[in-house]
């Protein structure tokens, strides 16, 4: 979490974390049904643990903390894990969904609100309140059910994941992501290059990060063919 204590610390140990609980349950994910939203769920409680005993070790880095946005595929099926306020979106042939749903106070609000009954303001004032964190704590992350590819009736799937930053109205669909993405012609890194720039120069506060990832039909498996990310 930019400007919280030890905000960096807390997110190389989310990540190196993370990676080390994944490897270590590698059975799991294909001989349990259930393996990759039972690996993500074990990753959090490791990495809460982690952070924990951080804090305990150098009580100056209390308040620490990092948010989590994480996409697993194994063989044909994906499953996205949550915390904080970053995003996943799905993009396919006809459309753009978001997967994930912000942690926020702001989207707090809008669950109780009217989008229109939301002002700007109000969300300048409060976007950097987040409700939930990977922080020592007991928060828990949002970790979805299994989705299978279907490549009867889409030919590609393509995910993006971003932090806050690439978002310039969370009271309105991003239009300008799927935009960007149909006028693709195929090179990831310069998609994420043109996503992040629209964002910057169209007034952006906040940090922008994003990493596209795109998996094709291959003899009904999917196929990772490509991947590239910004900051």
């Amino acid at each position: 979490m930019g400007g919280a204590a030890g905000g960096e610390l807390a997110s190389a140990i989310v990540i190196e974390s993370l990676e080390q609980a994944i490897q270590e349950r590698l059975d799991i994910l294909y001989d349990d049904p259930n393996g990759m939203r039972l690996v993500f769920g074990l990753a959090i409680d490791h990495i809460q643990k982690q952070l924990a005993n951080q804090i305990d070790q150098d009580y100056s880095l209390n308040g620490m903390g990092s948010t989590l946005t994480a996409l697993l595929i194994t063989e044909n099926q994906f499953v996205t894990c949550n915390i904080g306020d970053s995003r996943i979106y799905l993009r396919t042939e006809n459309r753009l969904v978001q997967l994930t749903k912000d942690h926020s106070y702001v989207q707090e609000m809008m669950n109780k609100l009217e989008a229109h009954e939301i002002t700007a303001e109000f969300i300048a004032k409060h976007e950097n309140i987040i409700t939930r964190v990977l922080n020592g704590g007991g928060d828990i992350a949002d970790i979805s059910e299994n989705h299978t590819f279907d490549f009867s009736s889409n030919n590609f799937y393509q995910f993006l994941l971003c932090s806050d930053g690439l978002m310039l109205d969370k009271r309105a669909a991003p239009n300008y992501i799927e935009d960007i993405l149909r006028e693709s012609e195929g090179k990831l890194n310069d998609d994420c290059m043109r996503l992040s720039n629209h964002a910057f120069y169209n007034g952006s506060s906040d940090n922008i990060t994003c990493v596209l990832l795109s998996a094709e039909k291959k003899d009904a498996i999917a196929t990772i063919p490509n991947n590239s990310s910004v900051e």
